[in-house]
């Protein structure tokens, strides 16, 4: 993700006593600026509660500790990212209200095409390349089969 390392680059300069300066930075250098607002913006697209659920349905065991680790980065860097900017969520200020409204009108529609993908990823995992019927299933409508192609167009 754009974001991972940010938090932790900007801790390390917080703990050097420099967090003054980097709230500075941001209001007075436009570069800095621009740049922590698009990290900004990348991390108000996100919703952590999505990758917990893909995490749930479709990761082993052994490995969800980093989702956790990952998901606790996130939270350190947007209230790291907050605290520069002086906001108090993410996307709060009247530069960023027009995108604000834009992510928040497609989260109705991008959170079921999420669970529809994990369905689908969870089905793939488990499908089993061995069985003939699967193999050999064309289905009988033309119409299908194109709805059934990334192309949309038939191979026949």
């Amino acid at each position: 993700p754009v974001w991972l390392g940010i938090g932790t680059a900007i801790q390390s300069v917080v703990d050097q006593g420099k967090l003054p300066v980097l709230q500075d930075m941001y209001r007075n250098w436009p570069f800095f600026e621009v740049t922590m607002d698009l990290v900004e913006m990348v991390m108000a697209k996100l919703d952590p509660s999505i990758a917990e659920y893909y995490e749930q349905r479709l990761v082993r065991d052994d490995l969800k500790d980093l989702g956790i680790d990952l998901r606790r980065q996130f939270e350190q860097t947007k209230k790291l990212l907050l605290n520069i900017a002086g906001h108090d969520e993410l996307l709060i200020s009247p530069k960023t209200t027009v995108l604000e409204e834009r992510i928040s009108l497609r989260a109705p529609y991008i959170t079921p095409l999420n669970i529809i993908q994990v369905m689908n990823l969870k089905n793939l995992r488990e499908y089993d390349e061995s069985d003939e019927r699967i193999k050999s299933y064309v289905p009988e409508n033309p119409l299908s089969l194109k709805l059934l192609q990334l192309s949309g167009e038939t191979s026949r």
